[in-house]
């Protein structure tokens, strides 16, 4: 027995056959080839290493050829502006330390090699002890030291509160 089929059958077939072909490549890639979801990676809080080792380099950097309100502007834009207790805490200090570097025509710098949190308040507020290297740039002599640099969160951004005195230092190692 012989079946014969007209042109318009066999296009019929022919298009039949890609159809299932097409539904099944699709259902089979549906089911079988899902790619997972993205899941969002969270975005860390950062912590206030940055703006601590920041802060502590532009405190050290006094050069008496940029003078004193470049220094104090400096800290107080760390600090967040003229009505933060880091900005109060720069004006301060400039009247201590910019009569002697007026006076020997100081010229400063320091680069930081490490930071270390040394207290996290929970509140916003945090202790850093910054490590590195002060240089006289007129003379060329380098020396070691580290400071403890307090650094307070304002919204998103961390801000300059101050450097740490010998005291408060103290008491911060009493009461770990």
């Amino acid at each position: 027995m012989e079946i014969k089929l007209s042109t318009l059958g066999k296009i019929l077939g022919v298009l039949a056959v890609i159809v299932l072909v097409l539904g099944g490549g699709w259902w089979g890639v549906r089911t079988f080839l899902t790619l997972p979801t993205p899941t969002p990676t969270p975005t860390p809080i950062p912590d206030g290493r940055e703006t601590a080792v920041a802060a502590l380099t532009a405190f050290l950097s006094m050069d008496v050829s940029e003078g004193q309100d470049a220094w104090v502007a400096r800290l107080c834009d760390l600090a967040g502006g003229e009505d933060t207790n880091g900005c109060a805490y720069a004006h301060l200090m400039a009247e201590v330390y910019w009569p002697n570097v007026l006076r020997d025509k100081k010229r400063l710098g320091y680069e930081a090699q490490e930071a270390v949190l040394v207290r996290d308040f929970g509140d916003g507020r945090q202790v850093w002890k910054v490590s590195g290297t002060a240089k006289d740039l007129n003379t060329g002599e380098t020396k070691p030291g580290e400071f403890h640099v307090a650094v307070v969160r304002e919204g998103d951004a961390w801000r300059f509160d101050h450097v740490l005195l010998p005291q408060e230092v103290e008491a911060l190692e009493a009461n770990p």
